[in-house]
């Protein structure tokens, strides 16, 4: 189990470099998506790699991530963390890129 984490934390710290990951598409900008903005704003200070976000939300969420998408809505970035929560139920936990904050925590229905 401890294997399968660290393989988790690396494929996660790459895809927070710009090194690997899915590009996914940013609705209202055409030719661009949001890997390339979160990769811009990461280079400008603008928010915090997604290894630094992880590691603050690790006693909170464990290591049962799902899924991660990065979104910008109404001026924020935020990424969009699924998980399993111990009952084996998913939920979405949404931080602020550039505070770490704790914008909410729902369950995915």
């Amino acid at each position: 189990m401890r294997i399968a984490r660290c393989i988790m934390i690396v494929i996660l710290a790459a895809f927070a470099a710009g090194s690997a990951g899915t590009a996914l598409a940013d609705k209202g900008r055409r030719g661009r998506d949001s890997h390339d903005e979160l990769n811009e704003a990461r280079k400008r200070g603008e928010v915090l790699p997604l290894a630094q976000i992880l590691k603050m939300l690790e006693a909170r969420i464990g290591n049962r991530i799902v899924e991660i998408e990065f979104e910008e809505e109404h001026g924020v970035m935020a990424y969009g963390i699924y998980y399993l929560d111990p009952a084996g139920r998913r939920r979405e936990v949404y931080v602020d890129a550039a505070t770490g904050k704790i914008l909410e925590d729902k369950r995915d229905d």
